[in-house]
């Protein structure tokens, strides 16, 4: 249903989503670097979560070949 917007959107929804994970990974290292350098219980879900949405997309993307 979304196929053909998505298609046109591929090129913005990318470059959205490196600019967020690099946004993201510089507060990680910003929180690691204060002193006691410990993170929240909700940055490690996102982490786990960011990472779970790559392979996700990663298998999708080699089933959809």
């Amino acid at each position: 249903m979304f196929a053909t917007w998505l298609s046109r959107m591929a090129l913005v929804l990318a470059g959205t989503s490196a600019v967020l994970h690099a946004l993201g990974m510089w507060e990680d290292h910003r929180v690691e670097a204060l002193p006691g350098g410990r993170r929240p219980w909700w940055v490690s879900g996102l982490y786990w979560l960011c990472w779970l949405l790559m392979a996700a997309g990663a298998v999708y993307m080699l089933a959809s070949d």
